[in-house]
């Protein structure tokens, strides 16, 4: 092994001991960056240099070191925290959008509900019971079926 191989070595470990303070100041540079996962760089030796005829010498020379990786630097059980946590947010978010949906179908929020179309109906023929023979009970009942049949008919539409 050469004096410049030997340099070759000290200049490989500085160049990479470089990159990882560059990682360093890079992770502290965003600290406060809202997502931002920490990293770690990975150090790995390079090839070995045989002296000698035989594949494995205890006459091995180390050419120095290299970058094997740069990992994200996670807290496992955070992650799974998180994504469950996210996940039961979309659901609930999803089920009150579903039951807006529904109660804005129904009319519940604008005071004009389905409900009381059925109520005022079924008045209607509680009403023409009492004297089906009546102009007025008849004109009644077939004046609140028709509003309960639209009102029905645009809640089919809009679920459809």
């Amino acid at each position: 092994m050469s004096l410049f191989s030997g340099l070759y070595v000290g200049a490989s470990g500085l160049v990479t001991n470089q990159n990882a303070l560059n990682t360093t100041a890079h992770n502290l540079s965003n600290i406060g960056t809202l997502g931002y996962t920490r990293q770690q760089v990975i150090q790995a030796n390079k090839n070995y240099d045989t002296i000698g005829l035989a594949a494995v010498s205890p006459k091995q020379v180390g050419l120095g070191v290299q970058y094997a990786d740069v990992r994200a630097v996670r807290d496992y059980f955070l992650d799974k925290a998180y994504r469950l946590e996210s996940g039961r947010s979309e659901y609930y978010t999803t089920h009150y959008n579903a039951v807006t949906e529904m109660e804005t179908l129904f009319g519940e929020l604008q005071g004009v509900a389905f409900q009381d179309s059925l109520a005022e109906l079924t008045r209607a023929v509680e009403e023409l019971k009492k004297n089906p023979s009546d102009a007025t009970n008849q004109g009644l009942l077939v004046s609140k079926a028709s509003t309960f049949l639209e009102r029905a008919q645009a809640v089919y539409t809009g679920i459809s």
